[in-house]
């Protein structure tokens, strides 16, 4: 089973989406498909359900 999240910058622009075989945490870094590296700040559940996505990230570029 893979999560599939969506990213936003801090600002609320869309940064993309991705996809892991464990859930994301507040802290962890993760990696855009063009190599990109971001920390997540925040985790939004998405409250449509069912939902093609685990959630929304909250992310700064580092």
């Amino acid at each position: 089973m893979l999560f599939r999240y969506r990213f936003f910058l801090e600002d609320g622009s869309e940064t993309g989406e991705v996809q892991y075989a464990v859930m994301i945490k507040p802290g962890e870094t993760i990696s855009a498909s063009d190599g990109r590296k971001f920390r997540v700040l925040d985790v939004v559940p998405t409250e449509e359900n069912p939902s093609e996505y685990m959630g929304l990230l909250k992310v700064e570029a580092i």
